[in-house]
């Protein structure tokens, strides 16, 4: 057996190839890919798996492959690529053939019904994250948390965490990490901080690698009637409710209503389809400038426009000189 790179983007016979074997186990062909890897016996393309940044995708193995070293091989080649660059890798499979990457080494972190198994292979994994959280905890009876992405952080951002400080005694705010965002991550997470470093009840954290991307979901494997959004968005809420909260106490999630964005809405509704009486759901209304829904999208906009007094009524002072400072090469 040989293992090789795919250049599906270059060569027409590795993309057909490809494009074949992802056909003959029932998945369809994905975008989202640094690159691919296969490996043949005999100049017969028998596996194939790629990657995306730290993730495993599109693994797809030749039946009768399955259940020998094809498998094991295929992954470590696909680990060894990703480890050049990170120290961790995640993977979203179906639930029957979980058994296979757990002897490889991969853990679970949170599934879907019958659909989706998020898992992870890492030295400092899901556990060593929920252990360094734990580390701002603080006492309160009544606890609550929030996840946003904050892309630029706005008034609007700014009103919910002020709520939710008000009606609690310890607020929890998760800043989504990936860095994939208009704003980098680093920027994002310091502008959470400026604009509630008033509230001396609330906590900025950052959500790890566990607040799942559209980058990287895998809606390849997943049957075309499944809409996408909300198994993702289902992912999401499961991990909250079942290990994000218990680690911190938390009793309450905040959220903002959503009548500008299908996805967000999507994401409210799971959270209330997923969450009980341990962890609440509370969907405040949108803060409003002059009849206008405050709306990280429409800051972005203006911001392309270079338009900053358009911007200045929709941000704290701490993002109003970010933008200003950051217009030229937007």
């Amino acid at each position: 057996m040989e293992v090789r790179r795919l250049w599906i983007n270059k060569r027409k016979k590795d993309y057909l190839s490809w494009l074949e074997l992802l056909k003959k186990v029932g998945i369809r062909e994905e975008k989202n890919i640094d690159l691919v890897i296969g490996i043949y016996e005999e100049d017969k393309l028998i596996a194939t798996g790629a990657v995306f940044g730290n993730v495993i995708k599109c693994v797809a193995v030749c039946k009768k492959y399955i259940g020998g070293s094809v498998v094991g091989l295929l992954v470590s080649r696909l680990e060894e690529l990703i480890y050049q660059d990170y120290d961790s890798c995640y993977l979203y499979t179906k639930p029957e053939v979980t058994s296979s990457f757990r002897y490889l080494g991969f853990q679970e972190i949170a599934r879907v019904d019958d659909v989706l198994v998020f898992m992870e292979k890492a030295l400092n994994g899901f556990s060593e994250y929920l252990k360094q959280i734990k580390k701002f905890r603080k006492p309160g009876r009544k606890q609550a948390g929030l996840v946003i992405n904050a892309n630029p952080f706005t008034l609007g951002h700014q009103y919910l965490v002020e709520i939710a400080a008000k009606e609690n005694d310890v607020v929890y705010v998760f800043v989504v990490s990936e860095d994939r965002s208009y704003v980098p991550f680093e920027d994002r997470y310091y502008l959470v901080q400026k604009g509630t470093e008033h509230l001396s009840n609330v906590v900025v954290l950052e959500t790890g690698p566990y607040i799942i991307s559209q980058a990287t979901f895998p809606s390849y494997f997943l049957p075309e009637k499944i809409d996408v959004t909300m198994i993702q968005a289902k992912l999401d809420a499961i991990l909250f409710k079942e290990k994000i909260a218990p680690a911190m106490n938390i009793g309450y999630r905040y959220a903002g209503e959503e009548p500008l964005s299908k996805t967000t809405a999507i994401y409210n509704e799971q959270m209330k389809n997923v969450f009980d009486k341990k962890v609440q759901l509370i969907i405040l209304e949108r803060k409003r400038i002059e009849e206008q829904v405050i709306s990280a999208s429409r800051v972005r906009e203006l911001w392309r426009k270079g338009d900053l007094k358009a911007i200045r009524p929709f941000v704290p002072q701490a993002t109003f000189s970010y933008i200003k400072n950051h217009l030229e090469g937007v």
